[in-house]
């Protein structure tokens, strides 16, 4: 009989991606479980990022205001990129973006600096792209797409040296640390991060409603009021940014999939490289561009209005992301399972089936671990078991490994002679074979 997984395969499946060093670092320090600093950072990120934006878009605009209202912005209306990040567990995402914002403040900050002053800001913006690649992957391509705009577009020639020493030097330190851990193994990437990923179309409108659309006709408001402004490098430098993300998803997401759809005669459509991803981190240069606001002549005219239907908007908004966030992987039935498979099997068990945190609950190795698009998805240790289809392969592994293997089952699954219960709760049962 084949495993049927539908009961499970409906359930979102919420776990950490990315790198853990600074939430284990953290764990160990509090003596506490990992998932808790990991709950406790997404707060302090989001603040300090808030922060972050504030600070460009006070030296993009010269204006308190303008810096306020962008931290304000991003603080309280974006869904993805935001609000939205405790949902999906996006903390590397939310810290490499910070470090990217981060090394953005100091290269805007020091455009017409002192020679000596430049090259330091250009060392700070290195070492916050070696620790982009060594926290996210995904964000160096963002934080690539960032210095190419500035190169192509800026028309400030201290601006685009700036950027281009970063450039430079950001590769000569970023590629080794890419390619060493491939070189040691002797391995082709396994990931299938540019072939086969499988993610959900998205048309613009999608992207609209999962950022906000009251942030996104705020930012449309901004750019249109704009449009006649004199706009300095640094603005632009934002936009330029804007644009390049909003290009590669549109690539990815439409051409990409149309490109796979036609090279496979229309028996396919995949994609490469997380295109939401992209459109998730919009909310960082369309926080910043929003600093137009209170420079336009209506503002000062209705400011406490703007204010008052900013700060209601917000209201809102946090309101209708704490609903849909507040029962985020509280799953207690899961849980119990999870720990009774930890309590209760061999450190060298091989659980089939799977449900949300099965991994880290139960501390044991799956048959279908979640691993993000980035990781090895394709190396031959993960692949094997995607060739396990039924109970007696698995039941036959088990001889031949001399491991023990416990198959998850919903619990209206029909009953098997092969398979004894030793476990039961409202969600799952644990069975093992006779």
């Amino acid at each position: 009989m084949a495993l049927d997984w539908t009961p499970f395969a409906e359930v979102p499946v919420f776990y950490p991606q990315g790198s853990h060093t600074l939430v284990a670092f953290l764990s160990e320090l509090a003596d506490r479980p990992v998932h808790e600093p990991f709950h406790v950072l997404f707060p302090v990120v989001g603040a300090l990022s808030a922060g972050i934006l504030y600070l460009i878009a006070l030296v993009a605009f010269n204006d308190r205001r303008s810096g306020l209202v962008a931290a304000a912005c991003y603080a309280f209306l974006p869904l993805w990129g935001s609000l939205d990040y405790f949902r999906w567990g996006g903390l590397p995402n939310a810290l490499a973006m910070l470090l990217l914002c981060f090394a953005m403040l100091i290269l805007m900050e020091n455009v017409h600096a002192p020679p000596r002053q430049k090259q330091f800001a250009v060392l700070g913006a290195i070492l916050c792209m070696v620790a982009i690649q060594t926290t996210h992957h995904y964000t160096l391509m963002v934080a690539a797409i960032f210095l190419g705009g500035g190169l192509v577009f800026t028309a400030d020639a201290a601006l685009r040296r700036l950027l281009l020493a970063t450039a430079v030097l950001s590769l000569v330190f970023c590629a080794p640390l890419l390619l060493a851990p491939r070189l040691a193994a002797g391995l082709p990437p396994a990931s299938s991060a540019f072939a086969l990923f499988r993610e959900a179309p998205l048309t613009l409108l999608d992207c609209v409603r999962s950022l906000n659309p009251v942030f996104v006709a705020l930012f449309a408001f901004a750019l249109v009021t704009a449009r006649r402004s004199s706009w300095n490098a640094l603005q632009l430098l934002t936009l330029s940014w804007f644009a390049g993300l909003l290009a590669a998803f549109v690539g990815l997401e439409y051409v990409y999939r149309g490109a796979t759809l036609l090279l496979t005669r229309f028996q396919d459509c995949y994609t490469g490289l997380t295109p939401s991803r992209l459109a998730t981190d919009l909310a960082y240069p369309m926080s910043i561009l929003c600093g137009f606001i209170p420079l336009l002549p209506a503002y000062a005219a209705r400011r406490r209005l703007a204010l008052s239907l900013l700060a209601a908007a917000g209201l809102v908004t946090c309101l209708v992301a704490w609903n849909d966030q507040r029962r985020t992987g509280v799953r207690p039935d899961f849980e119990e399972a999870g720990r009774w498979l930890r309590d209760h099997t061999p450190a060298t068990s091989m659980i089939v089936g799977t449900f949300p945190h099965l991994e880290y609950l139960s501390w044991r190795e799956t048959a279908y671990p979640p691993l993000p698009a980035s990781e090895p998805r394709n190396h031959p240790a993960v692949l094997w078991k995607e060739q396990m289809r039924t109970e007696d392969e698995w039941l036959q592994w088990q001889m031949t490994s001399q491991r023990p293997v416990y198959i998850l089952c919903p619990p209206d699954a029909p009953e098997d002679a092969r398979l004894r219960e030793i476990f039961a709760n409202a969600s799952v049962r644990v069975m093992v074979g006779d």
